[in-house]
């Protein structure tokens, strides 16, 4: 077997093994167990030897890590981020274990868990970002129209590529805006990503997954609109109905699930309402939200921090 082996590799053996020691080892390759070595050359098996022998496993799909981590923190979508900032490294070892995701493993997984990988990491990395800073305080210029205990008090935190995830580095904003919407044109994810504001949809108690995603997105959808006091408030006996201004941030998203062709001037109305009828569960709802006469307003936005265990 060792005959057969290329030049190199039978010098590189000579170098470290005497005559007697090279077939001796030919014939410890060779016996019991290691018969199923033989089928393999020797150079072969040299190159497995010379390298790290541990190779990346595949990712968790199940990002079982998060969700023992959400499930401790997280309580009718409000952050204990006092006991987070106080007891990180579970959290960073799950940050660790997005930027040992390779690209090829994330390529290679369905589109349901490559999505859920990246709502995760934006939500993971959010609440490291609030834990590394908590607690909040007024740091910038454009902080002085944020309450004092919101993210935008962070200096940079949108823009900031200082995460890793899948062999590249990433900012929030480029997760959201150059990965998740344009790859995947989910428009339900806005219920899913959390900005750690108490306006922002609830954060979950338990991590997203593949296998049900879509079932952990209608439900996050549907839980929004029923939201009086941050999704949708309906106001029949004045025809009014009041929304998010998530809507209208991201209304060319709702437009396109909508399924609506509208003008500049309409400002998504229609391919919003559309979405809020189809998804939502409350009849009188519904039935506002297909009337022609409608008049769509926008609720306040809580910029405040999503902090504290509800009682």
């Amino acid at each position: 077997m060792i005959a057969n082996a290329p030049a190199w590799a039978r010098a590189a053996l000579r170098r470290q093994y005497s005559g007697a020691d090279l077939g001796l080892l030919s014939t410890m390759l060779c016996a019991g167990i290691q018969r199923i070595l033989c089928a393999f050359p020797i150079s072969v098996l040299l190159a497995a030897g010379s390298g790290s022998m541990a190779s990346s496993a595949a990712f968790d799909r199940s990002h079982a890590a998060l969700d023992v981590i959400l499930r401790e923190h997280v309580v009718r979508g409000r952050v204990d981020y006092r006991h987070l900032a106080r007891e990180p490294s579970p959290l960073r070892s799950y940050l660790q274990s997005l930027a040992a995701v390779t690209p090829a493993e994330l390529a290679s997984a369905s589109h349901n868990d490559q999505l859920a990988f990246w709502i995760n990491a934006y939500n993971a990395f959010t609440l490291m970002t609030i834990a590394e800073h908590y607690p909040l305080s007024r740091g910038s210029i454009v902080g002085l129209v944020f309450p004092a205990n919101s993210i935008w008090q962070i200096p940079n935190v949108w823009k900031d590529m200082r995460w890793r995830a899948a062999g590249r580095a990433v900012s929030l904003d480029l997760i959201e805006n150059e990965i998740i919407r344009p790859q995947f044109r989910e428009p339900r994810i806005h219920f899913a990503l959390v900005c750690a504001s108490r306006s922002c949809p609830d954060l979950r108690s338990e991590a997203y997954r593949g296998d049900r995603l879509d079932e952990q997105l209608e439900d996050q959808t549907r839980r929004f609109l029923a939201d009086v006091e941050k999704g949708v408030r309906a106001e029949p006996a004045r025809g009014i109905l009041r929304l998010s201004k998530i809507f209208r941030w991201y209304r060319q998203d709702f437009e396109l699930a909508g399924g609506a062709q509208t003008a500049p001037n309409d400002a998504g109305r229609p391919g919003v309402l559309a979405f809020v009828a189809h998804h939502s569960t409350d009849g009188r709802l519904k039935s506002l939200a297909r009337k022609p006469e409608v008049l769509v307003a926008y609720l306040d936005y809580d910029w405040s921090l999503n902090e504290g265990v509800p009682r």
